[in-house]
């Protein structure tokens, strides 16, 4: 057993470590006082043990010293901004009419702003409520322009022809059609109109949207006109008109005066394509005589890419396709020498008419000049007020204060400014 260092160095670096540390390092300096004591002498050892104590509780006191500088320091910035924020008050409230000016003004332009921002959001930029939203298209058909011979138009489908498309496509993981109308709900309570929309069985797996209750339309159930009539209830009316009845599946529902079964409830929040929708029928209980008319352009086509097929792939394919159908059935009444085709386009794109979508954005940039108009005139004012402080800041800066100070303290009433104009704006 090698000897043992003195009790006086341990005990200095008991107060200036951290338990953790001091277990660690006592433990090193111990084992490398006896490597040197059973080499060098007691003497050496104890040369040796003093200066490795000593450096280290030297560099500890330095990490304490520097956390209450800093701490110190933080302290007296915080402690700075406030005597900032409360002088800038004060000015401010010398000044009313300066101030409501300004505040008046940003609060016109940025909330503005914030108004149209929100509409584009809403209308161009919110993720669509869907899984996958970015592989969902509609497909077009398109027809001929009357008046202007050898254009195209999109146009909507008519059932033979979207039923050689649905055969015959490769590209997509599943298609379907779907119309917005509106009934008449009779039988339970308040005869009311209700949104709608007519949609194959396959309209619910395009969009990935399964019932909360009971269920949706089966492929049998949509393919084969006349077919039973049924009805999804959407959540909202649901809760609305049943008290989110969970025992409402398998009752009837009067909708123009057919008493429709209902088969089940959609999620919270789900509206349909057309946006409005409370209410989903088989799109198969339509007349017949309208399913069979290859000229009767009705419903909408919204299909889901497979995943390994390109955009590029799907518009290709649509065409391809457009001209199978066109050449199956030919449109007796277009322009000599014109022909249908079809193409296909992402959702998100065509979510907005796009005379809209270019009124919003023209709408938009208004705005955003009116914005730097407003800045151009708060920054007119805010110089001409700067140049009849030139008194107050020549004493300040004679007195001693920096002109770090100074800046800091006019830009925080810009600031203090700036965000009483926002709250106003969002207001």
């Amino acid at each position: 057993m090698g000897p043992k260092p003195p009790r006086g160095p341990e005990t200095i670096l008991r107060r200036v470590l951290p338990r953790d540390e001091f277990e660690t390092i006592s433990g090193d300096l111990e084992e490398g006082f006896h490597d040197i004591a059973m080499r060098a002498g007691r003497r050496a050892a104890l040369w040796w043990l003093w200066r490795q104590v000593g450096s280290v509780a030297a560099a500890r006191l330095l990490t304490l010293s520097q956390n209450v500088l800093d701490a110190g320091r933080r302290r007296s910035m915080m402690s700075g901004f406030k005597h900032d924020l409360r002088y800038a008050l004060r000015a401010l409230g010398k000044q009313p009419a300066f101030t409501t000016t300004v505040v008046l003004m940003l609060a016109l332009g940025i909330g503005a702003n914030i108004a149209i921002f929100s509409l584009i959001h809403a209308v161009l930029l919110k993720p669509l409520p869907f899984a996958d939203p970015d592989r969902l298209m509609l497909v077009h058909m398109l027809a001929p322009q009357r008046d202007a011979p050898g254009e195209l138009r999109p146009n909507v489908w008519s059932y033979p022809k979207y039923q050689v498309f649905r055969d015959q496509q490769q590209v997509f993981e599943s298609v379907a059609l779907f119309r917005p109308a509106t009934w008449n709900l009779t039988g339970t309570g308040t005869p009311e109109r209700l949104p709608g929309e007519f949609v194959e069985a396959a309209y619910f797996d395009v969009l990935r949207i399964e019932a909360s209750a009971g269920r949706t339309f089966s492929l049998d159930e949509t393919r084969v006109p006349p077919s039973a009539p049924l009805v999804v209830l959407g959540h909202g009316f649901w809760t609305r008109r049943f008290g989110a009845d969970p025992n409402v599946i398998g009752r009837t529902v009067g909708l123009n005066a057919i008493p429709h079964t209902i088969v089940g409830v959609l999620p919270v929040g789900f509206r349909g394509l057309s946006g409005e929708a409370e209410i989903w029928v088989p799109l198969t209980t339509l007349p017949a005589e309208d399913l069979k008319e290859p000229h009767s352009h009705s419903y909408t086509l919204i299909a889901r890419l497979k995943p390994d097929v390109a955009v590029e792939q799907a518009q290709s394919a649509a065409q391809h396709l457009g001209d199978v159908i066109d050449r199956q059935y030919p449109d007796t009444f277009s322009t000599r020498g014109s022909r249908w085709s079809a193409t296909a386009v992402p959702l998100h794109g065509e979510r907005t008419d796009p005379l809209i979508r270019r009124s919003i954005l023209i709408l938009f940039g208004a705005v955003a000049a009116v914005l730097l108009i407003v800045c151009i005139n708060v920054a007119n004012l805010s110089f001409a007020r700067a140049m009849a402080r030139q008194r107050e800041v020549g004493i300040r800066l004679a007195v001693g204060a920096s002109r770090l100070r100074v800046m800091r303290q006019l830009m925080t009433e810009s600031l203090l400014l700036s965000c009483i104009g926002a709250v106003a704006g969002g207001f």
